[in-house]
Parts: structure tokens; C-alpha cells; sequence
């Protein structure tokens, strides 16, 4: 509610209508659908409503954040676009598609931004604009202290301590080296959940709002875990960082399919996956294979760790699979507009779940009638 009342504080559109009912055009002011005519407050509504979806729609992505910055001065054109962004065909236009009434096309035939476009660029700036603010003081003991001062005391501390540092390094080396190897076991367990999960889905042929939620928690998991062995590998951390990056990004995709699932077909039932589909998960699950090849190779153990000592050329083949993962997850986003347009799943293809729920319910029914016609034969 906040959101909407910030965006309400600068924009102002006013419709002008004719008799005909359609609507003339429109400008920009100081407060968004403030001055709608009474005659017309119904029909208004709906659309207000669909402004502030799409801005808000458009603004919880940082892709089409970067469309609508990219757009902001100049149109370009589709091919512009990609080159600029470095996106892949599908993904941008599954992005393009979710900005709807924030951009528009001219008389060139380019993207362009829209006035609702504008509008949301104002918004996220405003938004910002405190926290930048915030980033630039620093408050110690109650009192506002420059950036200079305070990396002089942070500089002090750092050589006070760096004594004690020095005296219990040796100590803490081999601790550090066992909770290493604790920790790469650990991410290779998260890597065995999502991979079993995935295979699950691509071998039962159905995308449903349950399997799909439980595969990206094991997902995020797995990325959380890589990311904290960052911390505990001083000679490989960028590698485990990318490779949690790339996690990261398959749950973006996990979870739009989520959404997308759940607007064909509701939660409780399910959508089937097409040939194509399945071709692209099984893409995402030969490079997530490929990647857990290359991180965890036979023989991998908490005494065992084959990131104990640099290896450079293995980094370098980790880094390959993970470029491979993320482009293999690139292609798989076009499942999401793919399953925005799909059938609903017919009754008979239930899940086994629903069955035994269909059968629960029906034997109950004839229970019931069975006391109802027995209480009334011994009345």
C-alpha cells in the first residue's frame, strides 16, 4: 500500500471520453486517476487497477528494470535491445511481454518508452534515492562521523587485533580445513536432492504447484550451501559464487513456472509437459549432471576434498558447466509463456492423489446414504 501511495504522489492520468465511450488520451500531472468523474468511476477502476499491476509487475524484475532504463532516453529497436542486454530471443521477449502499457512501439517501429513507463522509473528512483542517501553517512554512538574517520578507527582496530589473529592462526587452520570439507559433502548432498527432484518431474511428465515448490526449495538450498562454501575456500571462492549465482537464477525460473502453473490449472491439479518442454528440462538436468561431475568427482569426502589444494584447470571446468547450466536455463524460460497459453489438464489425467481423494469422497457418500436409509427403515 505504501508502494501504491508513493507512484499516486506524481502521476496524474485523466481520460477524456466521448460519447462513443472510448477513451481520448491522457497526461501526466501530480496524482495518478485523482480526478475520475462519477459517470465513469466504474468503468476506470478496472483499468487503474491494471496500471498498477503492470507497473509493479515490471518493476520486481531487474531485466525489465534494465529495459525501462535502457529506453528511458532513446527507442531502440528488438535487435538493439538484445545486443544490449545480452539476453537470449525468448527470455527478452518473455520480459517485453510482462512490461505491456510501461512501453510502446513508434512511429519507427522501435521500443519506447511509455508515460505509465515513466512513471515506474520515478517510482524506483524514489525508492532509491534513500538508501543512497543512507550509504553516504555512517552513524557511530548516536553521532553522525565522516567515511574518513571512521576508516581510520576501522583500520586501528583491524591492526589491535590482527596480534591475537596471528597467535591463534595456527589453531584455527586445521578446524577451518575440516569444517571445508564438512561443507563440500554438504553442498554435494544438496546437489543429489535436486537433481532426484528434477528427474522426478521430467519422468512423471507433469508440472504441478507441489513437486515444482518442493524442487526449488532443494534449489535454493543447494545455492545457500554454495555460497557458504565461498566463505571456507580461499583459493576457489569465485567459482563457488558463480556457480550459486546460476542456482539462484534456476529458481527464478522454478518459481515463474510456479506462477504459471497455477494460473492454467489452479494449485491442486497440474499441467502435462510437451515434447518440447521435457527436451528443455532434460537440458537443465544434463547440465546440472555435467556440473555435479565437475564439483564433486568420485571418491569426494569431508577427509577427501578435492578443493583442499588449487586446481586451476578444474576451476576452469567448473566455470564451463556452469556457463552451460545457465544457458540451457535461459532456453527452458520459454516453457513459462509456453504454459501461460496451455489447456487446462483433463480430468482424466489426475494425479494419483486426486484419484484416492475422488474415491475417499465417493465411498463416503454411500456410507452416508447407507445410515440415512437404515435410520429411516428402523423409524
Amino acid at each position: 500500500m505504501r508502494s501504491r501511495a508513493l507512484l499516486s504522489s506524481f502521476v496524474e492520468t485523466r481520460f477524456l471520453i466521448n460519447q462513443n465511450g472510448y477513451i481520448g488520451q491522457y497526461s501526466l500531472s501530480t496524482t495518478l486517476f485523482k480526478s475520475y468523474k462519477p459517470a465513469i468511476y466504474d468503468s476506470t477502476m478496472s483499468l487503474e487497477d491494471d496500471v498498477y499491476n503492470d507497473i509493479f509487475t515490471a518493476l520486481k524484475h531487474p531485466i525489465r528494470r534494465k529495459i525501462l532504463k535502457s529506453l528511458e532516453n532513446n527507442p531502440h529497436t528488438y535487435t538493439e535491445l538484445l545486443n544490449e542486454l545480452e539476453l537470449e530471443t525468448g527470455l527478452l521477449n518473455y520480459h517485453l511481454e510482462n512490461l505491456k502499457t510501461l512501453i510502446r512501439k513508434d512511429e519507427g517501429g522501435k521500443y519506447a518508452i511509455s508515460i505509465f513507463g515513466r512513471a515506474a522509473l520515478s517510482l524506483t528512483r524514489r525508492i532509491e534515492e534513500p538508501a543512497r542517501e543512507k550509504l553516504s553517512r555512517v552513524a557511530l554512538f548516536g553521532k553522525r562521523i565522516s567515511w574518513n574517520k571512521m576508516f581510520i578507527l576501522v583500520i586501528g582496530f583491524l591492526l589491535l587485533t590482527n596480534v591475537y589473529t596471528i597467535a591463534s592462526h595456527q589453531g584455527v587452520v586445521s578446524s577451518g580445513a575440516e569444517r571445508f570439507g564438512e561443507n563440500v559433502v554438504f553442498a554435494q548432498g544438496r546437489m543429489i536432492n535436486v537433481l532426484s527432484d528434477l528427474r522426478k518431474i521430467i519422468e512423471g511428465g507433469l508440472l504441478q504447484e507441489s513437486s515444482l515448490g518442493e524442487l526449488q526449495y532443494r534449489v535454493e538450498a543447494a545455492s545457500l550451501q554454495f555460497a557458504k562454501v565461498t566463505y571456507l575456500d580461499e583459493r576457489h571462492p569465485d567459482m563457488w559464487d558463480y556457480a550459486s549465482r546460476a542456482l539462484w537464477t534456476l529458481s527464478d525460473l522454478i518459481g515463474d513456472t510456479r506462477v504459471a502453473v497455477g494460473a492454467v490449472n489452479g494449485f491442486e491439479a497440474g499441467v502435462a509437459l510437451d515434447s518440447d518442454s521435457v527436451k528443455r528440462l532434460d537440458d537443465v538436468n544434463n547440465s546440472l549432471n555435467e556440473l555435479y561431475d565437475a564439483l564433486f568427482p568420485p571418491g569426494t569426502s569431508e577427509s577427501n576434498n578435492p578443493w583442499a589444494v588449487a586446481s586451476y584447470s578444474a576451476m576452469d571446468r567448473v566455470i564451463g558447466k556452469v556457463e552451460a547450466l545457465r544457458s540451457s536455463v535461459g532456453k527452458a524460460w520459454l516453457i513459462v509463456p509456453h504454459l501461460q497459453g496451455a489447456a487446462p489438464l483433463e480430468q482424466s489425467s489426475c494425479s494419483w492423489r486426486q484419484l484416492e481423494k475422488r474415491i475417499f469422497r465417493g465411498i463416503s457418500r454411500i456410507l452416508g446414504l447407507s445410515i440415512m436409509l437404515g435410520s429411516l427403515r428402523t423409524g
